[in-house]
């Protein structure tokens, strides 16, 4: 495996391990920076100061979103697919998806979308979108083997294999791992997009992983990819 790939794969395993904290992380901090967006009108929750909501401040350029039903200059890449009521634009990429109803946007420096839905006993369910450059390397048939051998060693790999999402293939591996107290579920879905690579990364707690699972497929099955 070259240098390049063996980066590449460091990163998205380095990603992974980094969302999942996400949840813990919100909680722990002053409420972060949200996006406005409709339908996703939660309060965000008490909290106590950390350094983190600085990191979050930083990331507002990369991470800015918009609802296509309000989008006054979409331009060619707001047009067609990516339009349409609660649907949310990565700015910068021509990925869209619909969150849950009740969830907030929040920023996060790691990722291009970031969505936090509930807080149980310390710790918030969320998910999170990030892209990377991405030439071909691994193959999408390797990511099995790489991403599992890639994994920080304190997570578990439960399952993996091969989904579509937006009638393209696309590969996930579902984890658990250990965040402070709180058993953490972690499902990360690669889905290649011609020069990008897009992981679409799921965590919740590992007792309310059962309840989370349609939700987060209604979530993959809303995603608009190009």
């Amino acid at each position: 495996m070259s240098t390049a790939q063996s980066k590449f794969l460091l990163g998205i395993a380095s990603a992974g391990a980094a969302f999942a904290l996400i949840g813990l992380a919100v909680v722990l901090r002053q409420p972060p920076e949200e996006v406005a967006t409709k339908g996703n009108s939660a309060a965000p929750p008490s909290t106590s100061p950390s350094t983190e909501s600085t990191r979050a401040d930083s990331a507002e350029t990369s991470q800015r979103a918009v609802h296509k039903d309000e989008q006054q200059d979409a331009g060619e890449s707001g047009a067609g697919r990516h339009a349409g009521k609660n649907r949310v634009l990565a700015d910068g990429h021509a990925f869209s998806l619909i969150p849950p109803g009740g969830w907030r946007q929040v920023l996060h420096p790691l990722s291009i979308l970031t969505f936090q839905g509930p807080t149980d006993d310390g710790f918030a369910a969320n998910f999170t979108v990030s892209a990377d450059p991405y030439d071909g390397q691994p193959p999408l048939d390797d990511l099995p083997k790489e991403t599992r051998s890639s994994l920080p060693p304190q997570f578990t790999p439960l399952e993996d294999g091969f989904t579509e999402i937006d009638n393209k293939r696309a590969y996930f591996v579902r984890t658990v791992t250990t965040v402070q107290r709180h058993r953490v579920v972690n499902v990360q879905y690669f889905l290649p997009v011609k020069q990008t690579m897009y992981s679409v990364s799921f965590a919740c707690k590992a007792s309310e992983y059962p309840q989370y699972k349609p939700l987060w497929k209604s979530v993959l099955d809303s995603v608009h990819a190009d």
